[in-house]
């Protein structure tokens, strides 16, 4: 029991910062173009909108952050 505990502890203080290298190492450089991607719409859910279809449209703006 005590191994299983300890391997969990051991797991869960590697794989945060695992994620966070690979997050860092998948970051876009400094004005290159947006990687693509799509999110469902906050009017109703099952209406996906993808960020290449506003290529040509006016500018979008991405503000990630944290509110709080």
């Amino acid at each position: 029991m005590r191994l299983h505990l300890l391997i969990l502890a051991l797991a869960l203080c590697i794989l945060p910062a695992q994620a966070q290298r690979n997050r860092v190492d998948r970051a876009p450089e400094v004005g290159s173009e947006a990687p693509d991607f799509e999110l469902a719409t906050l009017a109703d859910p099952e209406v996906l909108v993808q960020l290449s279809s506003f290529v040509g449209e006016k500018p979008v703006i991405l503000i990630f952050g944290s509110y709080t």
